[in-house]
């Protein structure tokens, strides 16, 4: 089980005004879940029962491949050249947990 506490009055402020811009949200049930859950457009907002953070944004990656399916090569750069892609990279993304 993941160990959480409650927000803190900045925390509540920061995660508030980052629904208000857009973001997305997140919840946890305090004691009783150990995971996080995705709240949609209209978050409960019960700060006494759930801990609420700013959803990760995922890790991406260009990979290129060998033929076995192992890594032959990582680039962490958001963007690539169109050559590089024609030379077989790959964007993975991985979301955070």
């Amino acid at each position: 089980m993941i160990e959480t506490k409650p927000n803190t009055p900045e925390e509540i402020i920061e995660v508030v005004t980052a629904f208000k811009e857009g973001k997305r949200i997140e919840a946890i049930i305090l004691k009783r879940e150990d995971f996080w859950s995705l709240c949609g457009s209209k978050p409960l907002w019960d700060f006494l029962s759930c801990r609420y953070r700013v959803s990760p944004e995922p890790r991406k990656c260009w990979v290129k491949w060998e033929s076995d399916d192992r890594v032959l090569t990582r680039n962490p750069k958001e963007y690539l050249s169109q050559d590089m892609i024609n030379c077989g990279y790959q964007l993975v993304v991985e979301e955070v947990k």
